[in-house]
């Protein structure tokens, strides 16, 4: 179904804390202590929670994490609007979207660190006016145009020429 793809950006995931992280979280454990509040994306519903949840069933750090999850949230913002409002101490989110929240900081652990998601742009087999839709991919992969709306907002973006055919 994919004719061609264009990669446009990555982002990592972080800890959000209110500025000054009150509670001090610094590392994994500190992040597990029971009288910290955490929220997650829902695994199901979200790609910070998949990629998160997946990554570390891997290492088998899942399940002491989930258990100190105090909430499941519907989207990565809704993790952060819980942090900004104090209904949690902490929530694991994308560093891009603390540009958008002030009021909080990142915390990069280890264990998160090497996580990320990318954001991909496909062109479709199927779609009505193929050579349109290639041409905005490109303007949307360019590096001078469309890539460098993304860093402006904090996303990692590919060096170079477009990689896409």
């Amino acid at each position: 179904l994919v004719a061609a793809e264009y990669p446009l950006a990555a982002m990592g995931l972080v800890v959000a804390v209110p500025q000054g992280n009150p509670r001090g979280i610094r590392t994994w454990d500190d992040l597990l202590r029971p009288e910290v509040r955490l929220a997650l994306g829902e695994p199901g519903a979200t790609a910070s929670g998949a990629v998160v949840k997946t990554s570390l069933l891997e290492r088998g750090l899942w399940e002491p994490f989930a258990a100190r999850v105090t909430v499941f949230k519907g989207t990565v913002n809704d993790v952060a609007n819980d942090v900004v409002l104090g209904a949690v101490d902490a929530g694991v989110v994308y560093d891009v979207v603390l540009k958008n929240y002030p009021t909080l900081e990142g915390v990069t652990l280890p264990e998160l660190a090497a996580l990320e998601s990318r954001v991909t742009l496909a062109v479709l087999t199927t779609s009505r006016d193929p050579a349109r839709t290639r041409r905005f991919a490109e303007f949307v992969g360019d590096p001078a145009r469309g890539l460098k709306r993304y860093q402006e907002f904090g996303f990692r973006v590919p060096t170079g020429a477009p990689s896409a055919p």
